[in-house]
């Protein structure tokens, strides 16, 4: 079999729209970086593990607190620490990594769809992720989610285009980004993108393919870019593998220790949040017809002749919807069964163990994406009477977007007008709450209006848009609110540093709050009390200690209460203890006395002089 001749798979006209598009999505995920300070404990955890490799110099080993945390490879953090560098430590730096992630993820969707000669699937498909909130949160937010996400898609983009076309550029694609998947996040990194891979291989029945992706100079580079990192800690440390793989990867995921308990049906529910207005909008049988039938006329144009991987059906699908015949003739093109495997199998995947978070199921938001899309996406039809969606049915998407919108508006304002009876809710949130319900209220009623009046007609004010409209209207609302009414931080509780001298001594007393070593940039490590040999549980403490089992050298930090006590018996003008405690926490050694500082969260209290609590 001869390897195709490459051909432009990018027009002027397609490539201007691309580089618009592009633009468009720099300023869409940049926008809103700076609005909110960190969200802990995972912002300010890991945030500050960059900090500390800054500092330090130290980039083999990520630290929390200056002890070891192996709990996740350390791509994050170079990428943050080397954005630390240029830039200076502000929160916006920190979101820079994931935002850049979020966009290669579209980078590389576009340019998928595109090499695929589909630019308007590309464009929609790319517009739906954007405004997904799921998508659009995980791009605003500090961890390693949307980075390993982003390189699974990446690797099974790279893997499905060598196999539809031979170009072996993109099989190296494919190993490059999944040795990066690999130093996101480990080995989810490889096995997802592997088992997806595999399974869509079989399906598709193209089997020589099963030994041709295994290639010598795409494994020399996985391990070029993967090993050397795995094999420098293992060195310094030889419990490490031991740890990381089993310790880490297989027994968190197949163990029940751990916190983020939910259902089975966690991440469906997600998803649905996440793309409900695009899902209103298509729930008609037009849409669905549309899906059933999408491209495959131009799919078919767009493969070599010589490399022939499956017979295509050309009938057009006309009977009942979402029956066995017509899914089938459906998923008989390769490119859609791979979207429903990477969905379904990852799907699949996650929901098994019973530790679960929303961000885990990031890998699965690409083929969605395009699955949806696929039913906006109007191509050349095999019958106009077939692939044309109905005008009136794209009136009833746009209603259902808008009706879906104004749901949302109600219950924010319903939120406000019932706070006295919810819990733990503030007045001022609440209010806060009911302001962005008024705000997309409004949005829904001005779109109702140019869609009833008929003056939404000169725009084209289709489902499509209207479903963008509401999606994008919402992202922008949820983000607002979390930055308004999340109080759970420690801005504007760090005046104390003004006497913190190199000689303090920092204390964490039955605490960690995460954010304050980042807002105080300390150079030294805290102290931190607590009774350890409780710390049993997964939490920031039992990560700590798992942390000694690397750096033992370092337990002098960890205090006990009778360790706080003998601090306390030598405090001195020259080395003073700061001691940062939750607001209210009764300090038994300390006998009633008042904190030197008081915030919302925190008490500070500042000893100078020696405290006798032991007889």
């Amino acid at each position: 079999m001869q390897t195709p001749v490459p051909q432009s798979f990018l027009t002027a006209k397609v490539m201007r729209r691309t580089l618009v598009l592009l633009l468009g999505l720099v300023l869409w995920l940049g926008l809103f970086l700076t609005l909110r300070p960190l969200s802990l404990p995972d912002e300010g955890r890991y945030g500050d593990i960059s900090r500390w490799m800054l500092n330090s110099g130290d980039w083999l080993v990520p630290r929390i607190n200056g002890v070891p945390f192996f709990h996740k490879p350390p791509l994050l953090h170079w990428l943050t620490t080397a954005a630390l560098s240029v830039f200076g430590l502000h929160n916006w730096v920190l979101r820079l990594i994931p935002a850049l992630a979020g966009l290669s993820m579209l980078g590389s969707m576009l340019w998928f769809l595109n090499r695929q000669k589909q630019p308007k699937l590309a464009e929609h498909s790319v517009l739906i992720l954007a405004t997904s909130i799921l998508f659009f949160g995980a791009a605003q937010y500090v961890n390693h989610d949307l980075l390993v996400a982003c390189f699974i898609s990446l690797t099974i983009l790279g893997f499905a285009d060598y196999i539809l076309t031979l170009h072996k550029s993109s099989l190296y694609v494919g190993y490059i980004a999944c040795a990066l998947g690999f130093l996101s996040k480990g080995l989810i990194g490889v096995l997802l993108p592997g088992m997806v891979i595999l399974i869509w291989i079989i399906s598709i029945q193209h089997w020589k393919m099963l030994y041709k992706v295994f290639n010598p100079v795409g494994f020399i580079l996985f391990a070029a870019i993967a090993l050397p990192w795995i094999y420098a800690v293992a060195q310094h440390y030889p419990n490490f593998l031991h740890y990381f793989f089993i310790e880490q990867q297989f027994d968190r995921f197949s163990g029940q220790t751990f916190n983020n308990k939910q259902p089975w049906f966690f991440y469906i529910a997600c998803l649905i949040i996440s793309f409900i207005f695009w899902i209103m909008a298509l729930a008609s049988k037009s849409h669905i017809r549309h899906l059933l039938n999408y491209n495959r006329a131009s799919f078919i144009a767009s493969q070599p002749t010589n490399h022939n991987i499956i017979q295509f059906p050309q009938q057009a699908v006309t009977g009942p919807l979402l029956n066995r015949v017509t899914f089938k003739t459906y998923l008989a093109q390769p490119l859609n069964k791979l979207y429903w495997i990477w969905l379904l199998s990852i799907l699949v995947f996650f929901s098994i163990p019973q530790s679960k978070l929303a961000g885990y199921i990031l890998p699965v938001v690409m083929p969605l994406a395009i699955i949806i899309a696929q039913a906006f996406t109007i191509t050349p039809p095999l019958k106009p009477s077939i692939d044309t969606v109905n005008p009136s049915q794209e009136r009833k998407g746009s209603w259902r977007s808008i009706i879906t919108l104004a749901v949302v508006s109600g219950l924010l304002i319903l939120t406000r007008l019932l706070s006295s009876h919810i819990p733990h809710l503030l007045p001022e949130d609440a209010v806060t709450l009911g302001d962005i319900g008024a705000v997309l209220g409004l949005m829904a009623a001005l779109l109702s209006g140019l869609i009833k009046s008929g003056l939404g007609q000169p725009y084209h004010l289709n489902a499509f848009k209207t479903a963008f409209i509401c999606s994008a209207s919402f992202c922008i609302a949820v983000t607002v609110a979390v930055s308004q009414i999340n109080h759970k931080h420690h801005v504007g509780e760090t005046s104390f540093a003004a006497e913190v001298t190199p000689a303090t001594r920092l204390v964490f007393y039955r605490t960690y709050p995460y954010d304050i070593p980042w807002l105080l940039n300390t150079k030294t490590m805290p102290f931190v009390v607590q009774d350890w040999s409780q710390m049993t549980t997964d939490s920031v403490y039992q990560n700590l200690l798992e942390g000694l089992h690397f750096e033992p050298q370092l337990k002098p930090y960890f205090w006990e209460e009778i360790d706080f006590n003998i601090a306390l018996q030598h405090a001195s003008p020259t080395q003073p203890l700061m001691i940062l405690a939750e607001k209210n926490t009764v300090i038994p050694a300390l006998k009633g006395l008042a904190p030197t500082y008081r915030y919302a969260h925190l008490d500070v209290y500042r000893i100078s002089t020696p405290i006798f609590t032991l007889k």
